[in-house]
């Protein structure tokens, strides 16, 4: 059976904890956890002990009381693979100068007390993906190292591409062929299929920008929320006014839709005559250079401006919410289809938001606030039909010519004039089935020359 590749959580207080899951297609950069306040000796038989080591025990097939040296085993090429078909290799150095060697087993630690030899201090994978988007190569590198005290390990997982290997034109890509969860949206502005106008966005787009204190601020960079392919988050961020005044005088700039603040992290395209506010890539590899492989994000609706009333002291049409709504379809392969966004549209809403009362004696002060919400949504297109291809019959022998069997038997001129249900030559017919009998061993039992009592021999 198959488990769920780990590699050791690190804690807030920097220990490393119980394994998280490896996602898929999704490389983690390397990080440092240390053994906690656990004695050497004890730890040197675990934490440092490379076949206790959570990654490799699931990844490869060990139990979690492994003792065995050997680190042989396998990983699943895609998340729908039946089996592990991808053999791992393994990589150990002893020292940080030297190179990697290939090992069909790694050390085992040992402790002598007073020292922890062959200690694993640090573990990266390396996983090498095909076109398809499958895995097809697997290295696992392992540190070891002679401890006297008890020290941090890293970790650390890559994915790489086979047909980028050795490149530096690279763009970003969020899966191959399909999206894959938790990966940026590809987002792209300008017209799909000009080269010189189509900019492929190197950085994840963020769809809400707030301070640390959670307050509007399309400045801050520290909370963006981003969008990313699957994940349907809802944030939300505070403006506060102090008073009625204040939220009259914000509330009468007035500003149009394109130009308010709480939308300039999309930097959408809001002069595009065709209401195509940016371009999302349909698959997660979206080439800048394939106008097929880009979906325009459209707006539901538009908003007006914002409107003070005086006699409510209440400001109208003020944005409340932001929604982007992406429909998605799986495509290709029933064991390993690929997602694919198909439509995309950006959703506004807007309220009314009154000002305060100050109430002598009031504990919450003449204070305005309200709260801008962000949300993603995914909606996956189940509708449509799955079909299995079947192939055509190969043809075993090539259609006969007309004359294969001349003399014995031929087309004539009377055979194109026989009335239908007339009966053609008895000896000519019986003469094409022992011919045919021949290759047989001289035995033929048919059908048709049976049913006129005739066996052939």
């Amino acid at each position: 059976s198959l488990a769920p590749v780990l590699l050791p959580a690190l804690q807030a207080d920097g220990s490393c904890g119980s394994g998280g899951w490896l996602p898929f297609l999704r490389s983690v950069e390397p990080y440092a956890c240390s053994v906690g306040a656990v004695p050497l000796g004890t730890a040197c038989g675990f934490e440092y002990a490379a076949q206790r080591v959570s990654l490799l025990r699931q990844g490869l097939g060990l139990d979690s009381d492994s003792q065995a040296s050997a680190l042989s085993g396998a990983i699943a090429s895609h998340p729908g693979a039946a089996a592990a078909d991808v053999a791992v290799e393994v990589m150990l150095r002893t020292a940080d100068s030297a190179p990697f060697s290939a090992v069909s087993a790694a050390p085992s630690s040992s402790w002598d007390g007073a020292t922890c030899r062959d200690a694993l201090v640090g573990l990266q994978l390396r996983l090498l993906v095909g076109d398809d988007g499958t895995i097809t190569n697997a290295t696992a590198y392992l540190d070891v190292r002679t401890l006297v005290t008890a020290g941090e390990q890293t970790f650390a997982a890559k994915f790489e591409y086979s047909s980028e290997l050795g490149r530096t034109d690279l763009r970003p890509v969020s899966g191959r062929p399909g999206y894959q969860r938790g990966l940026p949206l590809l987002v792209a502005d300008g017209t799909p299929g000009d080269v010189s106008s189509l900019k492929l966005r190197m950085e994840a787009t963020p769809l809400l920008r707030r301070g640390e204190d959670g307050t509007c601020d399309a400045s801050a960079s520290g909370g963006d929320v981003l969008l990313t392919f699957g994940d349907e988050t809802a944030a939300s961020c505070v403006a506060a006014f102090a008073s009625a005044a204040e939220l009259r005088t914000w509330c009468e700039l007035a500003p149009a839709m394109e130009e308010l603040p709480e939308l300039a992290a999309l930097n959408l395209s809001w002069t595009d005559s065709d209401g195509e506010l940016a371009w999302l890539g349909a698959l997660g590899d979206a080439h800048p250079e394939s106008p097929s492989d880009w979906v325009a994000l459209q707006l539901a609706d538009p908003i007006g401006g914002r409107v003070w009333d005086e006699s409510r002291q209440t400001c109208t049409n003020v944005l409340s919410s932001i929604e982007v709504q992406v429909l998605y379809a799986e495509v290709g392969a029933a064991l390993h289809p690929a997602k694919k966004i198909v439509g995309a549209r950006l959703t506004l809403g807007t309220r009314s938001v009154r000002g305060a009362r100050c109430v002598a004696g009031g504990r919450g002060g003449c204070a305005t606030r309200f709260a801008l919400t962000a949300s993603t949504r995914f909606v996956q297109l189940t509708e449509g039909r799955s079909y299995t291809f079947v192939p055509k019959l190969p043809r075993i022998f090539p259609p006969f010519p007309e004359d294969f069997l001349y003399p014995f038997y031929g087309r004539s001129a009377a055979d194109d004039e026989r009335r239908l249900g007339e009966e053609p030559s008895r000896w000519r017919e019986g003469a094409v089935w022992a011919l045919l009998a021949v290759p047989a061993g001289g035995v033929l039992v048919a059908a048709a020359a049976r049913s006129r009592g005739t066996l052939y021999r």
